[in-house]
């Protein structure tokens, strides 16, 4: 169980976030969370 990077959310918010949904849609919402206040 390893987390992503938050850069890599960045570079690759519709992949990252695409696959992310197919894995944990709670850890997703999360990073979005801390993205949007970042």
């Amino acid at each position: 169980m390893s987390s992503p990077s938050p850069p890599e959310v960045f570079h690759n918010r519709n992949k990252t976030i695409r696959l992310w949904f197919c894995r944990d849609s709670f850890d997703i919402q999360i990073y979005l969370i801390i993205s949007c206040q970042a």
